[in-house]
């Protein structure tokens, strides 16, 4: 037992054994360092992989947006295209409205000009014969001016063209007459008060008295043109 212990207690011993013991610590705090080292690494790993992740769900949201946006640019562009060739065809309409409003201004000038042209005709010649062809002529005449198929037809077109506006008036003022619909549909043309009586074969007084009846019933502001109330309603 003693040689035991002095083996021990031997200085040879001794250096072995705190050898051991350091090399047990060092072994240790490897196998901790190393541990950490591959636990950051796994959680950088792991990071990066969220990161990507992210980025690719951003990446894949913002392409979504773009083609949401460009999606959208492109339905307003179609309706802006809509809307610019929708108001070409309403200039196109009106221009057909008035150019057929002048023809019927036209001809019914030449008419009632031929007319009077009749009656002076008549008041200067005493043969009865002559006189009654005359006054067929006439007849026929006022007739033509009484029942004119193209101002029929200008009407039926105006009720055509402006069925919103028309719709939208009898909802606003129900109290409104055919006959004032007419007129307002002509005055958002912007014909004259003489254009519409020589349309409808009224005389002018007849339509400015009209105008002031329609204004009342539109409540148009005094300080405001019927015209432009009409034009913008």
């Amino acid at each position: 037992m003693s040689l035991i212990y002095k083996s021990i207690d031997h200085p040879v011993s001794r250096c072995f054994s705190l050898l051991w013991i350091d090399h047990f610590y060092i072994i240790v705090a490897l196998a901790f360092f190393i541990g950490f080292v591959g636990i950051l690494t796994y959680l950088m790993r792991a990071q990066k992989r969220r990161i990507k992740l992210i980025e690719a769900r951003y990446s894949a949201e913002a392409q979504n947006g773009q083609l949401k946006i460009e999606h959208l640019q492109q339905n307003l562009s179609d309706k802006l295209n809509l809307q610019e060739e929708l108001s070409r065809e309403l200039k196109f309409r009106q221009g057909e409205m008035m150019t057929m409003a002048m023809s019927i201004i036209r001809k019914n000038e030449f008419l009632n000009e031929l007319k009077s042209e009749v009656v002076k005709i008549k008041s200067r010649v005493n043969t009865p014969e002559i006189r009654d062809a005359l006054s067929k002529l006439s007849l026929m005449i006022t007739q033509d001016l009484s029942i004119d198929r193209d101002r029929e037809k200008f009407q039926m077109n105006i009720h055509a063209q402006h069925s919103n506006f028309t719709h939208k008036l009898k909802e606003a003022f129900p109290s409104m007459t055919e006959n004032e619909i007419r007129l307002a549909s002509m005055l958002r043309l912007n014909l004259s008060s003489k254009e519409i009586a020589s349309i409808l074969n009224i005389s002018p007084r007849s339509v400015e008295m009209n105008r002031y009846r329609l204004r009342k019933k539109l409540k148009v502001d005094p300080k405001v043109s019927i015209n432009d109330f009409i034009r913008d309603f």
